[in-house]
């Protein structure tokens, strides 16, 4: 038994009272339970091992209470003579940390919506995809006016970056818009014509299926003429086959009606 066990517990057991029992109960001791006698001796035996143990408990928990009582004292009193340090100290501590931690968060906020303005920036591509190409062009406009030298450090690289594709990406759908849109132009060109060239076959074969039952074939058609309808006369020479017959039918025509009208006859 040590020091230490010797001062904290001389009154329930010393070191001689340990050698005691170590000689009184050795580990080699086999005892015949089957005795009674020997089982009532060990009965008085389990007894006195508790007692002791709750002695030896009971000033266990005595001594840390005490323990306990003087540490909570000595704490009391360190306190209160660092308090003149300490206190104004830990003020001044909370107010800094209470600075950076609001400096962090506008910094964190300010982080937050550069990257709302990132992700405005790849926004003009599928803006750009429903577009013509005027609207292309505008976009790419105003992506190029964006500052991005504006952006917080740590996004400046990677907004750089992201201008730049995607203003590349831009210039090449701008070119897909132009062509596509120069092939709607060519075939609406191209519509346009077939629909005129149907027009005038129409027209044409309506002519001819005029003067087939006419037996003058120009007179009723340049009749037409005289009360104001149009008439081409390419078409008529090619029905009548012949320019200077219409003309001389139409100056019959003329005469007929006392030359008070003209006829309106367009050479193509």
């Amino acid at each position: 038994m040590n020091n230490q066990i010797t001062d904290l517990y001389k009154d329930e057991l010393t070191q001689q009272g340990i050698d005691e029992l170590k000689a009184k109960y050795p580990a080699e001791l086999v005892l015949d339970m089957s005795m009674p006698q020997v089982m009532k001796d060990a009965r008085k035996t389990r007894t006195e091992r508790n007692k002791l143990i709750a002695a030896i408990d009971r000033r266990r928990i005595d001594t840390s209470a005490q323990i306990k009582s003087v540490g909570d004292d000595l704490i009391q009193q360190i306190t209160e003579i660092f308090d003149v340090v300490v206190v104004p100290f830990e003020a001044e501590d909370k107010r800094l940390k209470a600075i950076a931690e609001e400096a962090r968060l506008a910094e964190a906020k300010l982080v937050a919506e550069d990257q709302e303005k990132l992700a405005r920036l790849w926004g003009f591509i599928d803006n750009s995809e429903q577009l013509k190409s005027a609207g292309v062009s505008a976009n790419i406009d105003a992506l190029s006016n964006i500052d991005v030298s504006e952006f917080r450090k740590e996004l400046i690289h990677e907004a750089i970056e992201t201008k730049e594709k995607v203003l590349s990406k831009l210039t090449d759908l701008l070119q897909q818009k132009l062509n596509s849109e120069a092939l709607d132009a060519e075939r609406a060109e191209m519509d346009r014509e077939r629909a005129q060239m149907d027009r005038e076959r129409a027209e044409m074969a309506k002519l001819k299926a005029e003067m087939a039952e006419m037996t003058s074939p120009p007179e009723p058609v340049l009749k037409k003429a005289i009360i104001g309808e149009s008439v081409d006369a390419t078409l008529l020479i090619e029905i009548s086959g012949s320019k200077s017959y219409i003309l001389k039918v139409a100056e019959k025509i003329g005469l007929e009606l006392g030359g008070l009208l003209s006829v309106n006859v367009i050479w193509k």
